[in-house]
């Protein structure tokens, strides 16, 4: 087969990996390195991100890409920026002009995901009868100024048969029932709804998985025909039982709530209510005393959610409720007061995130949870000896490590020394991802955490503070180990430009 035959049948069938795959061994063949690029990445992408062989992956695709990025998009036409996953574009901006010229030649180049057009105003007409838009799999206009009738005008074109995302900074009434109305709805995927005003058109949307719904009454929803339907967000002030049974929805696999106010009732709806019964992820998030007294707990005591293997919750579960009767359950997110954490008597995690605060019975149950444990993040205040405790114990099979929330630096929270200690005495030998706050609010402290990093087995280092380009520069020259070191922090101190020459060294200002 050609080049040109090999990319073809991968823009065909964007989410298969195989014509990717055939197509690196024909690039390998011809001693291109873009076919170890497109294997480094397809392993990034799809494999476990707590692995030494994803950090090694993220090493050599980040260097090819440093080195052939600017040859690579010069055979594409006309886009300004983009973004490369699993060895391709799969995320581009490009101007509406170029676009109505050059579209076409970029779609059948590469299986672009997401497209960003840009200067819209008054060509809304000329785009919908671009043939291009037949090959168009996202198209996003979040925070961009494209008035309504342009929009409007592109959401009608009967070429819109392949959209399976649309993103719209405000989108208004008009907008909303052109992509509900027009030939999208067939094809869509994933669709957000933010508050607009105005009842729902009754509409089926066939191959729908994924819906969010922001700022309305859920059971606004209701004359959406969803049959394709995984995923459900909803984020709204107060939510009431006949908001659930408005709705007609298949077995939902995720449920995310999150509500000001939540009415009695709602949670022996979703215990009772089939679509909720095979539920693997339950997210919720409200006001701490804005749900009936015990109602949550009725929920966690049925059977509905048996099969769930992620949940979060707030933090006044777990002054009642015990979660070791949920079987398949190894990711939770907790908040916490007091006490909590050893109530809810979670049974062996691979995951733990904790809010809030603990104390020495709770840390006693966090440390028995340490034999199972691959990714731990903890926002939470504890008594001094509780985290020296910690600190002390060994995860054998840690491999993230997120300390978040400014609790370093508060009396009670966590402090560099104790991150120092654990890295030192090899407490988590498999550790190899680190997000810290707060190191810069003790003298010294990055560069003497950075001294504790050389000797550990740390692939990535992310630090929400100020950080001096000589250190952060030091640290990755003398620690060839480390892929990734992002500083996501107010400013850096020194000059930024210095860091430009390093591919290992990632900087957010804020």
């Amino acid at each position: 087969m050609s080049e040109a035959e090999l990319i073809a049948a991968i823009v065909a069938s964007p989410d298969d990996d195989v014509p990717r795959t055939v197509f690196a061994d024909w690039l390998e063949e011809q001693g291109d390195p873009r076919g170890a690029f497109i294997r480094a990445q397809q392993t990034v992408g799809l494999g476990d991100s707590l692995s030494p062989a994803y950090f090694d992956a993220l090493r050599v695709a980040d260097r090819l890409e440093n080195d052939h990025r600017a040859s690579w998009l010069k055979r594409l036409p006309a886009i300004r920026n983009a973004r490369f996953e699993r060895g391709f574009v799969s995320e581009a901006t490009m101007l509406a002009t170029a676009f109505l010229k050059k579209g076409e030649a970029l779609l059948e180049r590469a299986p672009v995901e997401r497209l960003r057009l840009q200067r819209v105003k008054g060509r809304g007409e000329e785009l919908a009868a671009a043939p291009a838009l037949k090959r168009l799999r996202g198209l996003d206009f979040t925070k961009m100024t494209v008035p309504d009738a342009d929009q409007i005008a592109i959401l009608g074109s009967p070429n819109l048969t392949a959209l399976s995302t649309y993103g719209s900074s405000g989108m208004s009434t008009r907008v909303r029932n052109a992509l509900l109305g027009g030939a999208a709805a067939t094809s869509l995927q994933d669709l957000t709804l933010s508050g607009v005003p105005g009842a729902l058109p009754d509409v089926s949307l066939p191959r729908l998985e994924r819906l969010t719904s922001h700022g309305d009454r859920v059971a606004k929803l209701a004359p959406l025909r969803v049959p394709a339907l995984t995923s459900f967000t909803i984020a709204t002030y107060q939510l009431m039982t006949k908001d659930l049974t408005a709705l007609t929805l298949p077995p939902l696999a995720s449920l995310s709530i999150r509500a000001a106010k939540v009415k009695r009732g709602v949670f022996s709806t979703l215990a009772e209510h089939e679509a909720f019964g095979s539920l693997t992820s339950f997210r919720f998030a409200t006001d701490e005393q804005a749900y009936p007294e015990g109602e949550l707990d009725r929920l966690l005591t049925a059977d509905a959610l048996n099969h769930c293997a992620a949940i979060r919750l707030p933090r006044r579960l777990a002054d009642s409720a015990s979660l070791r009767g949920l079987p398949n359950l190894t990711s939770l997110r907790l908040g916490v007061y007091p006490g909590g954490l050893a109530k809810a008597d979670p049974r062996p995690l691979a995951d733990l995130a904790l809010s809030g605060i603990l104390d020495d019975n709770d840390m006693t149950c966090l440390i028995a949870l340490a034999p199972t444990l691959r990714s731990l993040s903890l926002a939470c205040e504890a008594p001094r000896d509780s985290w020296e405790r910690l600190f002390r114990t060994t995860f054998p099979v840690l491999g993230e490590l997120n300390i978040t929330d400014d609790v370093t630096r508060t009396t009670r929270g966590v402090r560099t020394s104790d991150l120092i200690t654990a890295l030192s005495n090899k407490c988590w030998p498999r550790l190899l991802s680190l997000k810290v706050r707060g190191v810069d609010s003790q003298a010294d402290g990055f560069a003497d955490l950075a001294k504790a990093v050389k000797g550990s087995s740390l692939r990535r280092l992310t630090v929400y503070d100020r950080v001096k380009v000589a250190d952060a520069l030091a640290l990755v020259l003398e620690c060839p180990h480390l892929v990734r070191l992002h500083v996501a922090g107010s400013r850096i101190v020194g000059a930024k430009k210095a860091l430009q020459g390093s591919t290992r060294i990632r900087v957010d200002e804020r």
